[in-house]
């Protein structure tokens, strides 16, 4: 199913720029941001009048203002608990829409 490569995709670029702005955790902010500069994405966004390059300035640099890990300390990248929130809610509605 292609949907499910494009979710994995999402995820994998999420957990890149998190790791990209050395950050412990994946949010809800790294998934917005992967998804906005997603071209599909960004397309259905400026056919609605979304104003893109200041939506991914103001969230690229929110993202850049995130606590940054220790470079002396090990971690393992983990996702946040709303993130982790939004995808269990987001599971739940395709199963109940039956899809």
């Amino acid at each position: 199913m292609r949907s499910n490569r494009d979710i994995e995709k999402l995820i994998d670029a999420s957990n890149q720029l998190a790791l990209k702005f050395k950050h412990e955790f994946v949010g809800t902010e790294h998934v917005l941001y992967c998804m906005i500069t997603n071209k599909e994405f960004k397309k259905i966004l400026i056919e609605f009048g979304v104003q893109i390059s200041e939506l991914e300035a103001e969230l690229r640099d929110y993202i850049n203002n995130l606590p940054k890990i220790n470079p002396k300390k090990e971690y393992q990248l983990r996702k946040t608990q709303a993130l982790d929130r939004v995808f269990n809610r987001a599971f739940t509605q395709v199963l109940f829409s039956g899809r």
